[in-house]
């Protein structure tokens, strides 16, 4: 009974330490396969560098960051050929990524505009029948408003008896003209009395045929019919029979309805997409379905402050009457940019950063590399941006990724998005100006060298030498645009010169000290002397922040004496308004 117990134990072991013994043999293979990758990967490195510190280059692979003590990392291969401001990836990087890239076209960006309004009367074809004379409406003709008339269509007919006095006149001069003859002083002065009553009665809006119908009259008239001077529609009837009237007094409004106004409200945005003699297609709810079109005849000059809106007049044949003033119209144009085509680019190209935007252009390389670069824009044009400046044509954006590629350069501590600082023309200003600069630019170089010297009570001072620094910047000669942007940045400085409580509380605040002096080198600039932009990536748990330095040799106030050389030299400024 034992013995085969025996023979099967010993077989199962047998199987067992096999089994082992081969999975062991192939793990060994695997781990000495790998190690092998690993030797190649490293043995192809020449050169090592911190992943915190990419300023720090050494052949040494056992070396450590003389800045963080960290171990280095082999540097990728063509890494030296990448510009700072760019990314090299492989084909499949980004595929993964689904970087998607697009040409810089230069076409005119089809931009199609929405615009509403209503439609109005065409206030060149109105007219406002008003009273002449005094007298009383004896007769109104035309009672009731919206009536259609023609021109020299009776009205009403007005009792006056100036008219009578009127009328008597102008037939005693005309007896007294037939009763003289000749060319005497009196004769003459018979034929102007005739002229200045029958000009009397013309004043008062008679037709030539009434003044001859009352010189000829038999028996004397006291009233007067008055007539349309247009074909149009009543507007409004302002008096009933039996209503006494005054000089000026209005009794009637009359438009032409056969040529109509639109008027349409275009936005700040769309101005620069319209012009005179541009085609509009209109629709209206009165007309279901029914599209018509007219072209623009005129622009408003003024903006309504109000509404942010200009309005647009277009002037539309109504002879069928099918459009009411007073109803709403939408109107839809293609809008266009003048006689050139404009560079363009998609609108998922552009990051924008505030004022600032950033594309990413893809540059010739040996692999897929995509470089930040800011642009100045132009018009929106639905899902296209006009391009300024900074792009030519055919060069390649991103238009899908981009955000993916910035955060990638983020994390190499490069100039990104949310670092970049916009390269365009400084204010210009007075050197004046600039100079009683001098002392401000003094007293935060010492609050940043105090810091980096761990100082906290040479810190305090320098910050309470910032705000008095402040009231004797010269603004006096600032442009509105020049001291709006000032004020915006002495604001944030003001802000930051508050007394500290310890030194941890400083260097948090100094940040935004640093923030403020580097917006005024970029806006204004500086006097004389060159100045330095430091970067540290791992201030504030590695988020990194700049400041400024007047030496070029860096010291670090984030850390002070625990690390003092961390960081790197972003940019070097020289002065604008005086000698280095």
């Amino acid at each position: 009974m034992n013995k085969p117990i025996l023979i099967i134990s010993g077989l199962a072991t047998f199987i067992i330490a096999f089994s082992l013994g081969k999975c062991s043999s192939s793990s060994d293979i695997d781990l000495h396969n790998n190690d092998e990758s690993v030797q190649e990967v490293v043995g192809a490195a020449t050169e090592y560098t911190c992943s915190m510190h990419p300023q720090v280059r050494t052949p040494d692979k056992d070396a450590k960051c003389p800045i963080c003590f960290m171990d280095l990392i082999p540097v990728p291969e063509g890494a030296d050929n990448v510009p700072p401001n760019a990314i090299a990836m492989s084909e499949s990087a980004m595929e993964r990524a689904q970087i998607e890239v697009a040409p810089v076209i230069r076409e005119f960006p089809r931009n199609i505009i929405q615009l509403v309004g209503t439609v109005e009367t065409d206030e060149t074809k109105q007219a406002a029948i008003t009273a002449w004379f005094p007298g009383r409406i004896d007769t109104l003709l035309v009672d009731y408003t919206g009536a259609t008339v023609k021109t020299g269509v009776p009205l009403a007919e007005v009792y006056s008896p100036e008219l009578l006095v009127a009328q008597t006149e102008l037939q005693e001069a005309i007896q007294s003209a037939k009763r003289i003859k000749g060319d005497s002083i009196i004769a003459k002065t018979a034929r102007e009395t005739i002229i200045s009553a029958r000009q009397k009665l013309s004043r008062w809006g008679l037709s030539d045929n009434q003044i001859n119908a009352l010189a000829n009259a038999t028996s004397p008239t006291d009233t007067i019919t008055i007539s349309s001077p247009i074909d149009g529609v009543v507007l409004t009837r302002e008096v009933v029979t039996g209503e006494y009237v005054t000089v000026g007094q209005t009794l009637f409004q009359i438009a032409d309805l056969e040529n109509v106004w639109v008027l349409l409200d275009a936005h700040e945005s769309d101005i620069p997409f319209l012009s005179i003699g541009q085609k509009i297609d209109l629709e209206t709810d009165i007309l279901p379905g029914k599209v018509f079109s007219s072209t623009i005849d005129f622009i408003d000059p003024v903006l309504n402050p109000k509404t942010r809106t200009v309005t647009i007049r277009l002037e539309v044949d109504n002879k069928g009457g099918e459009l009411l003033p007073g109803s709403f119209v939408r109107g839809t144009v293609i809008g266009d940019l003048g006689e050139n085509p404009p560079l363009i680019i998609p609108r998922s190209a552009v990051l924008m950063t505030g004022r600032r935007a950033v594309v990413f252009v893809q540059v010739p390389a040996e692999k897929p590399t995509f470089e930040s670069r800011v642009v100045v824009l132009g018009e929106r044009a639905d899902e296209m941006y006009v391009v300024a400046e900074g792009l030519e044509e055919g060069e390649l954006v991103v238009v899908q990724g981009a955000f993916k590629i910035d955060s990638e350069l983020q994390i190499q501590a490069k100039p990104s998005m949310m670092s970049m600082v916009n390269e365009s023309k400084k204010q210009q200003v007075s050197p004046d100006f600039i100079m009683s600069l001098n002392p401000l630019y003094s007293a935060y170089f010492s609050a940043q060298e105090a810091l980096a010297a761990d100082n906290f009570d040479k810190f305090l001072v320098a910050q309470g030498d910032i705000a008095t620094m402040l009231t004797i910047v010269d603004d006096s000669s600032l442009s509105t645009e020049s001291l709006e942007a000032w004020k915006k940045i002495s604001e944030t400085l003001l802000n930051s010169s508050s007394k500290s409580p310890d030194i941890t509380s400083a260097r948090i605040v100094f940040e935004d000290m640093s923030k403020a002096a580097i917006a005024i080198q970029n806006t204004f600039g500086h006097y004389s002397g060159t100045y330095y932009e430091m970067y540290c990536p791992m201030a504030f748990d590695f988020r990194g922040a700049f400041w400024l330095q007047r030496k070029d040799s860096l010291v670090n106030p984030y850390f002070g004496a625990e690390m003092l050389k961390c960081g790197e030299t972003k940019k070097t400024f020289k002065p604008n308004g005086g000698s280095e």
